[in-house]
């Protein structure tokens, strides 16, 4: 077993893509505010976060966004990222509250919220979110490939994060990321003996993105295997923060 530092912090700012705040409904999370997080952050050395409510997801995506800026209040610490539900909301309504509260990132889960990612279900909201130059995360929990695939090539344009990635998805997720050369990657979960590694040779390094799924899990961890992979400090500041700016235009 090699050396383990205790006392490690990270050598270059950190900017985690996924982060939740709020309670869930199928268990009892460690930290579900605003000022858990932030503890959280401190103790792991991460300078911000995206972060989004899980309400929007389980119960009503309008009530969960109103819910995540009122819980992160303003902290700049947190950048806010809205639910969306191009299956059920008024597209134009969406786009005005998106507009008003200056969000760049938007979240859908199509399978959790039952609906398909097909054109004819999102295709004016991929239309819009292109446009708009937004930045949009989906789990590789929530997608059937094939219908990711054929709308994504249908945007060349857009900027869609694939998150959640693990073990499992490997057989389609590379094949994936290789085939839609707009299409990140967020590694919270993709703990595999040459991940790294892996990843770098599909995508390179530029469509790399640090998250730790917190509070599902620790920020840590991902975190500190990143600074073990001998990757130069320009490449893991990249990863760790720089991606996720530049895609969401900050």
């Amino acid at each position: 077993m090699g050396e383990v530092d205790i006392t490690f912090k990270s050598s270059v700012p950190v900017f985690d893509c996924n982060v939740s705040i709020g309670r869930v409904h199928t268990r009892r999370l460690s930290v579900d505010d605003s000022e858990g997080t932030l503890k959280a952050m401190d103790h792991a050395g991460v300078n911000k976060a995206l972060v989004h409510n899980p309400y929007g997801v389980n119960y009503d995506p309008v009530d969960g966004n109103r819910r995540l800026l009122e819980s992160i209040n303003g902290i700049e610490r947190f950048v806010p990222q809205f639910t969306c539900n191009p299956a059920t909301f008024n597209i134009e309504t969406f786009a005005k509250s998106v507009s008003d509260n200056n969000i760049k990132s938007l979240r859908m889960e199509p399978i959790s919220q039952n609906y398909p990612f097909v054109e004819w279900i999102v295709g004016e909201c991929m239309e819009w979110i292109t446009e708009s130059k937004l930045t949009l995360f989906i789990p590789a929990t929530d997608i059937n490939p094939n219908e990711f695939h054929s709308v994504l090539k249908s945007f060349p344009k857009s900027k869609v994060v694939l998150s959640d990635l693990h073990y499992g998805h490997v057989p389609w997720a590379i094949p994936l990321l290789k085939s839609i050369t707009n299409l990140y990657v967020e590694i919270s979960k993709f703990s595999i003996a040459d991940s790294i590694v892996r990843l770098r040779q599909t995508v390179g390094d530029n469509r790399i993105l640090y998250g730790s799924k917190f509070p599902y899990q620790p920020m840590g961890p991902q975190l500190y295997s990143l600074h073990r992979w001998d990757l130069n400090e320009t490449t893991l500041a990249d990863i760790c923060s720089n991606n996720l700016s530049t895609i969401l235009g900050q």
